[in-house]
């Protein structure tokens, strides 16, 4: 009796050893087939909000390039610069979110959007508010005034306001050096 209880473990051992590689060669081919698409989604997602940011921008140079922070050069039609697109990811206790960010070659704030959203859904629409109270302004000068937020979105708003000091540390350091030299 136990050499077929025996022999029973080992069958049912072997069924779930061949249903798991079954069920991972299906989620790797699935992933195989939907990475590609997601990937051309989320680049004419980038784009979209490229053309949002910085309207009229025909051309663009990776400027830097990291996980949490890329710059671009943007271009118009005769390859002169008009400004540079910031794409920032930020974290707080509420979740995720990837801000981009037009700047024109002077340091105005020409365009701000979301491209990715995983926070609070409800306090979206005050911390797209409290976005927009950024265009306009000089990064290198200025920020909003604090009495002017939306509030609610506390967390939210400090996280907007660590991008756009990333954003005028990266213009001052690295923009402005490079402007001057040349």
């Amino acid at each position: 009796m136990n050499i077929i209880k025996k022999h029973t473990f080992v069958h049912y051992g072997f069924v779930l050893m061949i249903v798991a590689a079954l069920c991972g060669l299906a989620i790797g081919l699935t992933n195989s087939i939907t990475a590609p698409i997601i990937e051309a989604r989320l680049a004419a997602e980038r784009l979209e909000a490229y053309e949002l940011v910085m309207n009229g921008i025909a051309d663009d140079d990776v400027l830097l390039e990291d996980e949490a922070f890329e710059v671009i050069v943007a271009y118009d039609v005769n390859a002169n610069t008009i400004g540079y697109v910031y794409t920032v990811t930020e974290t707080n206790q509420h979740g995720d979110f990837i801000v981009i960010v037009g700047v024109d070659t002077s340091g105005v704030v020409i365009g701000a959007t979301f491209l990715v959203y995983e926070q609070t859904p409800t306090y979206k629409p005050i911390t797209e508010s409290n976005l927009e109270l950024f265009i306009g302004l000089n990064i290198l000068s200025e920020v909003p005034n604090s009495s002017d937020i939306n509030t609610g979105a506390t967390n939210s708003y400090n996280s907007l306001l660590s991008v756009f000091n990333k954003i005028k540390n990266f213009q001052q350091t690295e923009v402005m050096s490079v402007t001057t030299r040349g």
